[in-house]
This record gives structure tokens, C-alpha cells and sequence, in this order.
């Protein structure tokens, strides 16, 4: 059972939500439908797809309790929390309630906040196999410095991927203007130039700087369909 006891910082007092909460809304449903999207069953493949999870659009951690509020999020913590601890059969030394507080305590860690919900929720897949080297029993504790390291390695793997979708869209978008730019045969045409003298703009331009040409005011429009044809 989730507990949805209020939070120490209860981000649905908000008086006036922020317009992508909205988005969020739309995207996940309510309540009951966000925290299926991010149930359990979903643990893998939030820890296998990353990259995936940031093309698309996933919001942080922070955005989503600011939606659903750090009592719904920390709750649906606690059941990703409880399945992993569960699965570790007697190396453990956590209760119910510590497994709760633990929960509650992920939500008040900054970096944690930061990430992308996904990778949060992915946490808990690495934890439950044994990813992280926790000596000795399971405690609060060992818990909450294996999700700060995580969230440290994470927010910088989550930053390089930024850096490289935002290179690579940069990159679509200069292609995608030269695409659309006009050809130089049909910016001298449009002035009366000849090709053969000026077979680029790169040549016309030295004939004006040389005194070899009187500069014009070319037409940089793009060019319509009959244009290219010709």
C-alpha cells in the first residue's frame, strides 16, 4: 500500500503550478496512471533507456513531484524501494517504516531531484541486482549513499547525452538550412550574371573587392520551384 501521508515539502501547494505541469499531466494521466507508467514492472527498461527516456522527453524527478506532489512520488519510491530490499532476502536490517523514510529522504536530495525521472526509477533495477557495493547488511544508510553516488554518475551521464542530442539537432538544423538556401545559379541569374565569370558567389565576391565588378544588391530570397528548375 502506498503511503500518501503528507511530505515535508508538500510541492502541491503550490498556488499557481507552473504551465508544464500541464504537459505532464496530459502525457502521464492522473495519479493511478502515472505511477503504472513507473511501476515496478517498468524498472528495466527505465534503467536500460536512458537515452531514450531524454529524447523523449521524460521530465526530471523535481517536475514530477511538483505534478504529483513529494507525498504521491515518495510513495511510489517506497514500492520500488520495498521490491528491491525485498529481494534481498535476510541481508537486510531495514524496516517498513525505515524503508518509507528512506524513500521520503530520496526526495529532499538535490542532485537526486535533478535527474531524470526515468533514471531514478532505474535506481532501484541496479540495487535489486546487486550493482552497487553495499557491504555487510542492507540499511538506510548504505541505501542513501548508493543513490548519491548513482545520481552523481548519472547526472553526469545524463549531461554528455544532452550535450551530444543537442549537437546532433544543431547539426540537422544547419543542414536542413543549407537544404533550404538559395542556390548560387539562381542568385546570379536573378542579377544578370554570367555563371561562366562568376561560377560562385566566392568569385564575384573578389571581382568586387578587386574593382573588377560593380557590386549589386543580390536577392538572397529562397528560391521558388520554377527557379530550380531551371
Amino acid at each position: 500500500m502506498i503511503d500518501l501521508t503528507p511530505s515535508r515539502r508538500d510541492t502541491k501547494a503550490l498556488t499557481v503550478a507552473p504551465e508544464w505541469t500541464t504537459a505532464i499531466q496530459a502525457r502521464y494521466g492522473n495519479t493511478e496512471k502515472m505511477l503504472t507508467a513507473f511501476g515496478v514492472n517498468n524498472q528495466r527498461y527505465c534503467a536500460l533507456n536512458t537515452e531514450r527516456a531524454l529524447r523523449g522527453g521524460v521530465p526530471s524527478m523535481a517536475r514530477m513531484c511538483v505534478t504529483y506532489g513529494d507525498a504521491i512520488v515518495a510513495g511510489l519510491l517506497t514500492v520500488h524501494l520495498t521490491a528491491a530490499v525485498d529481494n534481498l532476502g535476510e541481508d537486510r536490517d531495514m524496516t517498513d517504516g525505515d524503508i518509507r523514510r528512506t524513500a521520503m529522504a530520496m526526495c529532499d536530495i538535490e542532485r537526486v531531484r535533478l535527474l531524470n525521472f526515468s533514471s531514478v526509477i532505474g535506481f532501484f533495477y541496479r540495487l535489486r541486482n546487486g550493482e552497487f557495493e553495499i557491504f555487510g547488511k542492507m540499511t538506510p544508510r548504505k541505501i542513501l549513499e548508493a543513490m548519491q553516488r548513482y545520481a552523481r554518475e548519472q547526472h553526469e551521464y545524463e549531461n554528455r547525452l544532452r550535450r551530444r542530442i543537442e549537437t546532433e539537432a544543431a547539426e540537422a538544423a544547419e543542414a536542413e538550412r543549407l537544404r533550404q538556401s538559395t542556390p548560387w545559379a539562381v542568385i546570379a541569374r536573378r542579377a544578370g550574371l554570367s555563371l561562366e565569370r562568376y561560377p560562385t558567389m566566392g568569385h564575384y565576391c573578389l571581382a568586387v573587392v578587386s574593382g573588377a565588378q560593380r557590386e549589386l544588391k543580390l536577392d538572397l530570397s529562397p528560391a521558388t520551384p520554377e527557379e530550380l528548375a531551371l
